[in-house]
């Protein structure tokens, strides 16, 4: 008999169509871990930890009572039945056709990610009641449906609900290669069409869909690099922070092996120019990829030219936003309007969003666009059209809406950004403007197309510079707040704020922060080089989100642009410094961090002491990787002498202990953990006290003291349970694991390395995978 079984959702067994009841209670424990280790030998102790919960009784009566709970569920089974004997235990035999968990597996692997997520019917083995079995086993494969879920991303914007026409477009778009480039000037429908088609086309494609503006004409910018675009990819296709390449060939090379073999939808909005494009274009034939772009990119794909709308598609575009009655009846005036707007749908789309909220006769409405286009007759017809339409539509806006729209001047905002730069609140402002086609709204964000926002820069609005000083003081009081939710210590900061912000979004905990840095963090980068006002200080709030993020590119770009606003000022000119030397560092540059951190010696000087001895320390640090342990030894000593704070001391003598264990000189090693420990406490670092133990355990086990390292990890585990940290919760675990062979114990570490989304996971699975093997 073939029997089905189910485990990503409730836990169900069906044999000929028919559902089997099974007992409940540890026998569903039972059944629910032998098939998480499906085929996999699984010892009588590991399944008595899941019976009691870690805690079993005395080796013999556990083992009897494990084969009396096989044995119910065995007849429970009856001829279903898949449990046999193993080697000091019991295994599962199935096949991917029989297990859900398996054909998921093998759907993943093969890159079917839509239909492998599929499968999952819900919250994992809920009605298993085994806290050891879903605090080891269960959590792990929800972490990893979490992230697969994560990685198939579904990025489109909303298609345009008025959309009419382009029918060959539409038709060449489905009949091209691998890559499409549609092309056309400014105001033409190239992102509405690409959108409609895209959407359209969508669950071709489900290994997800990718949307990225590359702001290849932004009247107020530089062109999105593509370095900050694979970023952004890389996270949204589920890469952890700690994986994230440094050079941009590096994560062009990446994204392309996680989009091998993948059927992935790709849209590549406002191109500057193929230099910026060829980055992100991956080699699978399986993808296919829509750039959109004024310019003809040649060469870079199948070639799609958009032209202007006809008079008759113009006259459908406008009788899908104002009903076909009322065009009808005012053929007239409707050619007029059509011909003011020159062809251009943003130009239409401008015109029906006023005549839709207004009861005056079209026949006005042409007139007072006749009007508008004698105030900005240009060289370029096409372009005083279009400005004449822009003109119209902003001389009805209220007074309030006519000064946010100028203020904004293309600006991506949300009503909190939006009211520091205006300074009152904007809410109807907002609204108003969206009405008018002005600005459109995306997932809480107001922006509005490169024409509009080059017109509303070009508006004379007295009251600019005031309003940039409250929008950057609005960022450094969010980004100081942010920063300091961050799970990292840092200094106390006190910014001095001209125009504290009336209100900020919610802040409260590192998730609010991390999703505000992640939304801010293009406005934050811009606003750091063109504001030296506040570069360093921006700069500053940053770095610990970029450190958690593992963006050293980004880190080492703002550090470097915000370090000439620090003449004059030696601390934060030597926190800038230390900065850029760490994101050198973090990229496995050691020459470029040692010749930055040289540059910080002098200056070093100029704050304190133990600024000094911290320079120290970094250079120590850079010469210690290059092997350089002599002069690292040296400046390790030196700033231990010179530290005047517990803190600082106790980091030093502690990298110092790193380094006299790397070199053997173990003795040595342990005097000075034994120095760092107290110093540690002192100074109230509970994170470096148990990455001292951590450390101290790692050197026990190089030199084969497997008690004693045990007993330091073990250590390092309470504390950091106590304390809070996931991150040395799982170092100190997988040091236990080390210590006693233990594969339950790294996967424990696994779980939660799997849930911060840790490099070292990849490190753990590779020690359970090899002693599941053996």
């Amino acid at each position: 008999m073939t029997a089905e079984f189910r485990v990503l959702g409730t836990l169900e067994v069906t044999a000929r169509g028919q559902a089997i009841g099974l007992p409940a209670g540890q026998v569903h424990a039972v059944l629910a871990g032998l098939l998480l280790h499906a085929n996999e030998s699984v010892s009588v102790e590991q399944i008595a930890r899941w019976l009691w919960d870690g805690s079993p009784p005395s080796p013999g009566r556990a083992a009897q009572a494990v084969h009396l709970v096989v044995a119910r569920l065995r007849k429970a089974l009856g001829e279903a039945n898949v449990v046999a004997t193993a080697a000091n235990g019991y295994v599962a035999l199935v096949r991917p056709d029989q297990l859900d968990l398996l054909r998921f597996r093998e759907l993943v692997a093969s890159g079917a990610l839509a239909e492998a997520l599929s499968l999952w019917r819900g919250p994992l083995l809920p009605d298993v009641v085994s806290d050891s079995l879903h605090r080891e086993e269960i959590a792990r494969l929800a972490a990893e449906h979490r992230r697969l879920t994560a990685s198939v991303p579904h990025q489109l914007p909303a298609a345009n609900p008025h959309f009419v026409g382009r029918e060959p477009e539409l038709a060449a778009l489905s009949a091209a290669g691998p890559v499409v480039v549609v092309t056309g000037t400014a105001g033409v429908g190239k992102t509405t069409l690409a959108v409609r088609w895209c959407q359209a086309v969508a669950d071709l494609f489900p290994g997800g869909q990718l949307h990225v503006n590359l702001r290849g004409f932004d009247p107020r910018g530089e062109p999105a690099r593509p370095e900050d675009v694979l970023r952004g990819f890389l996270d949204a296709l589920g890469v952890p922070a700690g994986q994230l390449p440094s050079t941009v060939d590096e994560r062009a090379a990446l994204f392309r092996s996680l989009l091998a073999g993948r059927k992935m939808l790709v849209l590549l909005d406002n191109a500057r120019d193929a230099d910026q494009v060829r980055p992100l274009l991956p080699e699978s034939p399986d993808c296919l990829v829509v750039v959109t772009s004024r310019d003809q990119l040649t060469g870079l794909g199948h070639p799609i030219t958009l032209t202007t709308l006809t008079p008759d598609q113009s006259v459908a575009v406008l009788a899908r936003h104002l009903g076909h009655d009322r065009v009808q009846a005012e053929a007239g005036a409707v050619h007029d309007v059509v011909a003011r707007c020159a062809g251009l749908p943003l130009a239409l789309a401008v015109v029906a969003a006023r005549a839709a909220t207004t009861s005056f006769p079209l026949r006005e409405l042409a007139d007072e666009l006749a009007d508008a286009r004698l105030d900005v007759l240009s060289e370029d017809d096409s372009t005083t059209n279009v400005r004449a339409v822009f003109s119209w539509s902003y001389r009805q806006l209220s007074p309030a809406a006519a000064r946010l729209f100028r203020l904004l001047g293309g600006r991506v905002v949300d009503v909190h950004s939006a009211a520091a730069l205006a300074g009152a609140d904007v809410r109807d402002a907002l609204a108003e403007l969206e009405r008018a086609q002005l600005v459109s709204e995306t997932a809480g964000r107001f922006g509005c197309h490169d024409l509009l926002s080059a017109y509303a820069a070009e508006l004379p609005e007295p009251g600019r510079e005031a309003a940039l000083d409250r929008l950057l003081d609005y960022y450094l009081h969010c980004a100081d707040i942010a920063d300091g939710l961050m799970p990292l210590p840092r200094a106390d900061t006190d910014f001095q704020l001209r125009h504290r912000p009336a209100e900020t979004p919610p802040l409260d905990t590192p998730e609010d922060a991390m999703a505000w840095f992640d939304a801010e963090l293009t406005n934050i980068v811009t606003a750091v080089d063109t504001a030296p006002t506040h570069a360093h200080q921006l700069a500053q709030t940053l770095s610990r989100y970029l450190w958690l993020r593992a963006d050293w590119l980004t880190w080492l770009r703002v550090c470097t642009v915000a370090l000439p606003s620090t003449e004059g000022l030696p601390e934060p000119r030597l926190r800038t410094l230390f900065n850029i030397s760490a994101a050198h560092h973090r990229m496995g540059d050691f020459d470029e961090a040692l010749r930055w951190i040289e540059r910080a010696l002098p200056v070093s000087t100029e704050v304190s002491p133990n600024a000094h001895a911290l320079a120290l320390s970094s250079m120590g640090h850079a010469l210690l990787e290059q092997q350089r342990y002599d002069e690292a030894e040296q400046c390790y000593r030196e700033a231990a002498l010179e530290a005047d704070q517990p803190g600082t001391e106790a980091v030093i003598r502690h990298n110092l202990a790193i380094l006299l264990g790397r070199v053997g000189r173990f003795e040595e090693a342990e005097r000075e953990f034994s120095e760092a420990f107290p110093l540690y406490e002192k100074a109230d670092h509970h994170i470096g006290v148990i990455d001292c133990h951590c450390n101290v355990a790692e050197m026990q086990l190089s030199r084969g003291e497997l008690a004693e390292a045990l007993d330091s990890a073990r250590i390092a585990l309470d504390l950091a349970r106590a304390h809070g940290s996931r991150k040395l919760e799982a170092t100190s675990l997988e040091l236990i694991g080390d210590a006693l062979g233990s594969t339950a114990h790294w996967e424990q570490a696994l779980t939660i390395y799997e849930e911060l989304q840790e490099p070292e996971a990849d490190r753990v699975r590779a020690k359970v995978q090899a002693e599941r093997k053996v």
